[in-house]
């Protein structure tokens, strides 16, 4: 049995707790049920003479669908109800391409009821939305209940003016749909040209939809006043005016008219086309002339669109005799292999077979579906998805469970869902767990039930009926062959048993008879007791059945019963118990009542501080003659010497455990070692294990020639996550050369993994793959970013940009902090694009309009990271004014200052007129170089304060500057800093590698004490190092001061140092260990 029927009772299943022994009542839940999402949809028309069929069936060309496929999902707890429940209606029209009636229905009483507050929040796309949906997305509804819904919604539309002039266009197809008639189109056609004042569409086409409307209906009169009015405007006839009076003459049963429209068609010299013999075939079908419409269809095999073919199936709701299947079987044919090509019915045809359904065709329903081609499956793909809409649709109308059960056979003989059964098994305990039985029976004559498949009805037939009725269902599952198995037994049998269990020899033969075996029921009986306190009853029950248990699996629930046995002080009763369970027990060699004395210990902190209670419980053991392991005694007296140290009760009870300790038995993982001669220890599963543990379990694997697919699997992925490349592509390689079969995960790390070596072929390879073989694997937002990054490194914005617009229109863009770094790196490329484009206009920052692109999208937000590479793209195309510019409109706007460090240590360079800066940037002169300082520093200064900003200039020149410079800064009494802040920063410096910077920054500040305390700089250079235990560079940096005359190296510094050598063994040179002192 499958997992989905597993799902039914997940919940209930993970009641495996105590509470729920002792006497919880769980209420399976009455759950709704949906249909899956599909693969296929018909497009429906817009205002053509044809209704066109979308290339691609899945995906709705209407402007309605698309904007809201996407639509997020919010979580908030203030979300208004109109909000989520238009949520719900568009996920469920994505999923079955239906609407429910009921929120239809609450989301117009909540317009209705509300006005003023959800007028605002219905927008023109989703009220045009829900006008064509409730019109004709509600198959299981007759049509009077589609256009009354219709109507309401029209009415409210209408009087808060959000009607416009394809609203109207719409109106018409519902009406169309529904086959009712437009009662006046006079008033139509004056409010509609009210609204039509931009001329978006053509008072011809509006003439030929109202001719359509009206035939459609049968109204021939009104038909014939369209026409008049149309000779007036000197329309021409087309055909699609002769196809709508085709309809027309069918609607009202005149054969003989349509083929005098068809004469008078080839008078006009317009050819018939596909179109017109469909509606031949749909008029021959609804005035049963079968023979004719099957002439049609052998005539013109082939030329029908799936648009026709599902038209011409729809006439068979209007047909009173009975069905031809050869017909119907001949129509299926008809339908284009891409349309039929899928693991689940086309959602056209759904609709139609709803529709059938719920009007008693359920023979043609059966037609249609079993003349579909059977579907295939790929190995990725779900087998069970074929036809269940239709066991949905069977439930809702209530069939027998005969007529379902049969449909199921039928969906699995023909393989078109070979576990049609097991999902009708599923809805029906989902619905009604009673009615499931005649399932059950059904599914035991092919396969061997499994218990679980009966939680759902042993918990309904106990709410419903009591103790008998879950006795009942027991005796069913003995019936069919189905044994109880200890879960079954502890978690819905014996917590629903409270009063026959008051008796435990009587219940154990009340369950005997039911079909539970008494050597199962015995250890859940036990169990369901002792939770209970009921320590006499478990004790005669045990010494009534001679049935051997594992008494281990009982020690968690002692050791908690130990706790009410304290209290009650009845330690002899309790120890009479332990004795009967010895008896019982399966391993007289495993230690458990060692185990049971540690678990009370080790878990119970009263106990541990209450050495006479334990004391207690030791001489009663000892007086039933058990005994515990050596290892068990020693454990327990560690354990509370811990936290006792020496007391004389330890002394006693150390005492009594020695007089019970017996060498024969041992702690059960000690019995369950020395029961393995092999010496083989517990080896990790692969996806607990480390990457060091992989390549040695590699090894291993290979040198024994066992398989290695899923390790390699684990392994590829762990090793593109830790960046280990050059290793990941060996791995690949050998993975390729194995042939393992790749899973969503694998294919996201091997794209990952071409990504990073910079490989776009194999990247786009991949990404192509992953999309068509795992179409549902939602792939991680960093990794499309980083995908869109390469294609920029190569040159392919527009792909790149077209790639994350479509990313983020089908799924929910999270951004924030998690893909800054990959939004850097995207932006950054963007930047280096941009500064090889020599035809971009000079005002123009490509980097700055990506950024707000990937803001709108949701991608980013403004942060100091993001915003570098804005600056960055000026400074590669060397236009330092530029940079300087976006940099202030950058603190302005968003009060961040992107490069700042590097922004102004380039500035002190231009201003001392290094030589290979200013050709870099055009001859920038020490005048301009000064003035664009001043205005960066200003700039940082509104945004971070004077002291913040001084403390960044006095780095910038210590990076760029002159020691002359650096001084005149420190010597001014009013230049102030923020020595937190700067010294963060030379941290950060010390670890980027800037030892030279820090080196000036601390000549420059000697003698400055007040500001900057040198020595630090110099410890803390020497910490760094440390960290990365790079002894050269430290002994380096001695030496740079040593060479320093006016500098006296501090003793904590050359501590630092030794110690650094010692722990590396790397000899001390001799000046150093004289200066610090060393003999």
């Amino acid at each position: 049995m499958s997992v989905r029927l597993l799902n039914v009772t997940s919940k209930l299943q993970k009641l495996t707790c105590t509470s729920k022994r002792i006497g919880y009542h769980p209420i399976l839940a009455k759950i709704g049920y949906a249909t899956r999402p599909t693969q296929k949809l018909l497009q429906p028309s817009a205002l053509s003479s044809t209704n066109a069929i979308c290339s691609k069936w899945n995906i709705l060309k209407n402007p309605f669908h698309n904007g809201y496929s996407t639509a997020a999902k919010t979580t908030a707890p203030k979300t208004p109800v109109l909000t989520v429940l238009l949520e719900k209606i568009v996920g469920l029209h994505q999923n079955t391409g239906q609407l429910s009636f009921e929120l239809c229905d609450k989301i117009i009483t909540q317009l209705e009821n509300n006005p003023t507050v959800y007028n605002q929040l219905l927008d023109g796309e989703q009220a045009h939305f829900l006008l064509r949906a409730c019109g004709t997305q509600m198959p299981a509804r007759p049509s009077t209940t589609r256009l009354e819904l219709f109507q309401r919604l029209w009415s409210y539309m209408s009087q808060h003016a959000q009607l416009n002039a394809s609203h109207y266009i719409t109106w018409l197809h519902v009406l169309q749909h529904n086959r009712a008639p437009c009662t006046d189109f006079q008033k139509f056609l004056e409010e509609f040209n009210k609204l039509n004042t931009s001329n978006e569409y053509a008072l011809s086409d509006i003439y030929a939809e109202l001719l359509d409307t009206a035939c459609e209906a049968g109204d021939m009169q009104q038909s014939t006043a369209l026409l008049a009015e149309m000779r007036t405007h000197d329309f021409p006839l087309t055909e699609r005016h002769f196809n709508a009076l085709l309809s027309g003459h069918s609607r009202n049963h005149d054969l003989a008219g349509c083929r005098s429209v068809l004469d008078n068609m080839n008078a006009a010299g317009i050819i018939p086309s596909a179109e017109t013999h469909s509606l031949m075939v749909c008029a021959y079908l609804e005035n049963d002339v079968a023979a004719k419409a099957s002439e049609v269809l052998n005539q013109f095999h082939g030329q029908f669109n799936a648009t026709q073919v599902v038209r011409m199936l729809r006439s068979l709701l209007y047909v009173k005799a009975p069905q031809n299947e050869e017909l119907i079987k001949q129509l299926v044919r008809e339908l284009p292999r891409d349309f039929t090509e899928g693991t689940e019915v086309p959602i056209p045809l759904r609709h139609l077979c709803v529709e059938l359904l719920h009007n008693g065709n359920l023979a043609t329903v059966q037609a249609i579906i079993f003349n579909l081609p059977t579907p295939r499956f790929n190995e990725n793909q779900s087998i069970d998805t074929f036809g269940v809409f239709l066991l949905q649709e069977l439930f809702r109308t209530k069939n027998s469970a005969a007529e379902i059960i049969a449909v199921a056979k039928m969906l699995q003989d023909s393989n078109k869902n070979t576990r049609a059964l097991h999902i009708a098994t599923e809805i029906a305990l989902r619905r009604n767990a009673e009615s499931a039985i005649p399932f059950l029976q059904s599914l035991a004559e092919q396969e061997p039930l499994r218990p679980h498949y009966f939680w759902p009805l042993l918990l309904q037939s106990h709410e419903q009926s009591g103790e008998a009725g879950l006795l009942n269902v027991l005796k069913q599952m003995n019936a069919l062959n189905v044994s109880c198995d200890r879960e079954t037994i502890g978690l819905y049998v014996l917590p629903n048993l409270p009063l026959t269990l008051q008796q435990p020899e009587k219940a154990i033969k009340a369950l005997d008879e039911a079909g539970a075996k008494p050597s199962l029921v015995l250890i859940e009986l036990v169990m369901y007791l002792l939770l209970r306190q009921r320590f006499e009853a478990a004790h005669n029950l045990l010494e009534l059945y001679p049935t051997k248990v594992q008494v281990e699996q009982l020690v968690p629930t002692l050791a908690n019963a130990t706790v009410n046995v304290r209290a009650t002080k009845r330690y002899q009763q309790f120890a009479k118990l332990l004795s009967a369970l010895a008896k019982k027990n399966e391993n007289r060699k495993a230690d458990w009542i060692g185990q049971l004395l540690l678990s009370m210990v080790q878990g119970q902190l009263r106990l541990r501080s209450d050495l006479r209670a334990l004391q207690r419980f030791v001489d009663e053991i000892s007086k039933f003659g058990l005994a515990i392991s050596p290892a068990a005694a020693n454990t327990i007296i560690t354990t509370l010497e811990e936290q006792m140290n020496k007391d004389e009760q330890l002394s006693k009870l150390r005492e009594a455990l020695r007089k019970i300790t017996d060498h024969n038995v041992m702690l059960l993982q000690s019995a369950s070692t020395a029961g393995s001669n092999t010496g083989s220890t517990f080896v990790k599963h692969p996806r607990d294990m480390t990457l060091d543990e992989l390549e040695c379990h590699l090894v291993e694997l290979e040198a024994k020639g066992m398989n290695t697919r899923g390790l390699l699997r684990r392994l590829l992925q762990l090793c593109v996550r830790d960046g280990r490349l050059e290793r990941a592509l060996e791995i690949k390689a050998k993975c390729d050369q194995l042939q393992v079969q790749v899973s969503a995960g694998m294919l996201a790390s091997t794209l990952d993994l071409y990504i990073k070596v910079n490989d776009l072929p194999n990247a786009e390879k991949c990404l192509k793959r992953l999309q068509q073989e795992f179409p549902d694997f939602s792939l991680d937002e960093h990794k499309f970013i980083d995908y869109a990054a390469l294609l920029v490194h190569h040159n392919q914005l527009e792909a790149a940009t077209q790639l994350l617009q479509t990313r983020a229109t089908t799924q929910r863009v999270n951004g924030g902090d998690y893909v800054i770094k990959n939004v850097w790196n995207f932006l950054t490329n963007v930047a280096q694009l941009a500064a090889k484009m020599p035809e971009l206009e000079p005002e123009r920052n490509l980097t700055r309009e990506h950024f707000h692109f990937l803001q709108k999208l949701r991608y980013c937000n403004a942060h100091n990271s993001v915003l570098g590479p804005i600056v960055r793209e000026r400074l590669l195309r060397g236009d330092i004014k530029g940079a300087v510019a976006d940099f202030k409109k950058l603190a302005e706007l968003y009060k961040h200052t992107p490069l700042q460090f590097e922004l102004l240590s380039l500035l002190v360079r231009l201003s001392n007129g290094h030589e290979t800066v200013v050709t870099q940037y055009g001859g920038v002169t020490g005048d301009e170089a000064q003035q664009l300082l001043s205005e960066t520093s200003s700039a940082i200064s509104k945004v971070h304060g004077a002291l913040n900003m001084n403390s960044g200039l006095l780095l910038a020149f210590a990076e760029s500057g002159t020691d002359n410079q650096l001084r005149r800064l420190l010597i001014n009494p009013e230049f102030r800093i923020n020595e937190s802040l700067l010294m963060k920063n030379c941290e950060y410096l010390g670890e980027e590698g800037a030892v030279s910077t820090l080196l000036r920054l601390a000549r420059g500040s000697r003698g400055f004490g007040r500001v900057i305390d040198e020595q630090n700089i110099y410890n803390m250079l020497l910490t760094h190092f440390a960290k990365a235990n790079n002894c050269q560079a430290a002994l380096d940096l001695y030496e740079r001061l040593e060479a320093d005359d006016d500098l006296k190296i501090s003793q904590e510094f050359l501590r630092n140092l030794v110690q650094l050598l010692r722990v590396n063994n790397i000899e001390i040179p001799s000046r150093v260990a004289l200066r610090a002192q060393i003999m």
